[in-house]
């Protein structure tokens, strides 16, 4: 679900959330076994797979095609589905830009808690209906980014506190850290992007996309 190139003046926001995942996921500690669901591409698996054991989960056969050439063990299968592995099997999983394109977030939230290890890491990635991009767009009467455009591939569109209500207290997470990629600046017909990240962490509720680190509070699952 990445996008393949990025050019890190065009894409600068981009660049900024897999930065971000990125460093949340090494903080955690290196060496152990991550599961990337939805990897798309695998931009991120690829920048991980030398300091973890890296497994992708994806249903997309010409994504799977690609991370495979980057070196990246990818399974096939439908995140919607029961996920193919065991119990308590991974210390970190990564969603990235994954939960906006489902509608069933409780089972799949569910098989997260059941696959991660107690104390093990999520983190997890989506765009923000209330960056501050949209506020200023719905002030202009314009329909914000991600608000369920015709043919749009988003099924779902979050921000903060829904994101946190409806994915992270129900299923049993612990919220370490609530971040954003950056935010759009759009002044005077000129678009730039800041992506300060003292800012991002102050002020998570204004930026493009939510960045969430939890760790799963759940008894191991026997």
């Amino acid at each position: 679900m990445e996008k393949e190139k990025l050019d890190p003046t065009e894409h600068a926001e981009e660049n900024s959330r897999l930065a971000r995942i990125i460093d949340l996921v090494k903080c955690h500690g290196k060496g152990r076994k991550l599961l990337d669901v939805g990897l798309g591409k695998g931009i991120i698996a690829k920048e991980l797979k030398n300091d973890f054991e890296v497994i992708g989960m994806e249903l997309d056969e010409e994504c799977i095609t690609i991370a495979r050439r980057k070196g990246v063990k990818v399974v096939m299968g439908d995140i919607t589905e029961d996920w193919p592995f065991r119990a308590n099997e991974f210390d970190v999983v990564i969603m990235a830009e994954v939960i906006e394109h489902i509608t069933n977030e409780k089972f799949v939230m569910g098989e997260c808690t059941r696959v991660l290890k107690k104390d093990g890491l999520l983190v997890l990635s989506t765009p923000n209906v209330a960056s501050l991009v949209n506020r200023l767009r719905l002030l202009r009467g314009r329909r914000p980014f991600y608000a369920g455009t015709a043919g749009s591939a988003h099924l779902r569109v979050y921000e903060i506190h829904d994101l946190i209500k409806e994915i992270f207290l129900k299923p049993g997470f612990k919220i370490k850290r609530i971040t954003s990629s950056g935010m759009t600046i759009r002044l005077f017909g000129h678009k730039g992007y800041l992506v300060n990240r003292k800012i991002c962490d102050i002020f998570p509720q204004f930026g493009d996309r939510l960045i969430v680190a939890a760790t799963n509070t759940k008894e191991k699952v026997r």
